[in-house]
């Protein structure tokens, strides 16, 4: 009588062990192990259903939180406003590696891919393009090679060139 007692004592407390599932990432390993424990351990189905079911409800915890933050990288103004600056900030380095360029070559380069191959530290990508890539046709910052220097900028928060929200180097070099 006395191990029937302790078997649903140690059963009772693995339904509340079945909570950690729901942890993301966390709770897929807690759920493997207690689901060894259900099946050989103490041969429960209801504790194997039950981890089985908070596992997978930790599983749906990541999956609504990978889509809140992919819609909150895509339309939060606070997340605007940051990758705003990194894309003035980028523009700034670019803006720099260019003057070297000529300074080297004699010549500005004919793409900005001609750039990143001799700085391979350097992003040529647009933050304001690349948070939501499907949303355009490229991703890179627009560059145009002129008999005056070049035009270099971000096609700014509504990821249209040419458009008063566009953004340019605070120190642009010709």
């Amino acid at each position: 009588m006395h191990a029937t007692a302790t078997k649903k004592t140690s059963i009772k407390k693995f339904f509340y062990l079945s909570f950690f599932c729901l942890v993301p990432a966390f709770g897929i390993v807690v759920g493997i192990i207690l689901s060894i424990y259900a099946i050989f351990r103490f041969k429960s189905i209801a504790l194997f259903l039950t981890i089985l079911f908070m596992t997978a409800g930790g599983m749906l915890l990541i999956k609504l939180d990978t889509v809140y933050l992919k819609n909150r990288m895509k339309y939060s103004k606070d997340v605007e406003n940051s990758f705003t600056l990194l894309a003035a900030n980028e523009l700034d380095e670019i803006a720099q590696s260019l003057q070297k360029y000529k300074l080297k070559h004699g010549y500005f380069p004919d793409s900005l891919q001609q750039l990143e191959k001799e700085d391979v530290f350097l992003s040529i990508k647009d933050p304001l393009l690349a948070r939501n890539p499907e949303a355009h046709r490229t991703l890179y910052f627009n560059y145009k090679k002129t008999e005056a220097g070049y035009i270099l900028f971000s096609s700014g928060p509504d990821g249209i060139p040419n458009t008063k929200d566009d953004i340019y180097p605070r120190t642009h070099l010709k």
